[in-house]
């Protein structure tokens, strides 16, 4: 039971880029800092799975690595009005978030009862999905398995395309952790993104983000204890 389990394919990728990057397309007026912003980008890979991306910017200081700071913070108490309007930002933290369909029907994944754990006097359930996350050495999965695979890394392909046109041709970091900031050169490509920041270090782990998951195929007769 379970094999229509699924939950999302999810990796995070969050830059900074120069305001450089993006001053031909600011408003002409002029504005004291640059505002917040959200986009969702929808997309498909090749075998049909679906993707979306969920895109947040704000405009910070040049130390900020908090792309929502100002989307949901906006202000965060009164007593920081006057700091707010006497900040000058010059760079954009824009985070791209890749949510990926799983493949349903997968073998790999299932509900069961443990034939080692009890809880309450009965057997616990053990829930599993099929772990697209995990490398084909360590773990290789069924045909389904490995589909969710190719959508991720055709996701996370597309998330690099995505940073990379809101870059320009600028220099800019790639946010890889709060303590790790990965420089990133003007004119790099796609290729070059993927090996500085890997796929797999962007990735969360299945069932661990999003609260709604697929249905459960059960059997066409149901008999409870």
């Amino acid at each position: 039971m379970g094999k229509n389990l699924i939950a999302h394919l999810r990796s995070n990728l969050a830059i900074r880029i120069p305001r450089a990057a993006i001053e031909a397309n600011l408003p002409p007026t002029i504005i004291p800092s640059l505002q917040c912003s959200a986009l969702l980008v929808k997309g498909k890979a090749a075998n049909g799975r679906t993707c979306h991306f969920q895109i947040t910017a704000s405009g910070l200081n040049k130390l900020g690595i908090d792309s929502e700071a100002e989307l949901f913070k906006k202000l965060p108490t009164l007593e920081h009005i006057d700091a707010m309007l006497r900040a000058t930002d010059d760079t954009v933290v824009i985070t791209i978030r890749g949510i990926g369909e799983m493949t349903p029907r997968n073998p790999d994944s299932f509900v069961d009862l443990s034939t080692t754990e009890i809880d309450f006097g009965r057997p616990k359930a053990v829930v599993a999905l099929g772990n697209s996350k995990a490398s084909p050495q360590d773990f290789p999965g069924s045909a389904e398995t490995n589909a969710d695979r190719a959508t991720w890394d055709e996701m996370d392909a597309v998330s690099d395309k995505i940073a990379l046109i809101f870059a320009g041709n600028e220099p800019f970091e790639i946010l890889a952790s709060a303590n790790s900031v990965i420089p990133v050169p003007a004119g790099t490509r796609a290729q070059r993104l993927a090996a500085l920041a890997a796929f797999k270090n962007r990735r969360d782990d299945l069932g661990t983000t999003h609260h709604d998951a697929g249905t459960t195929a059960w059997a066409t007769t149901l008999r409870m204890p």
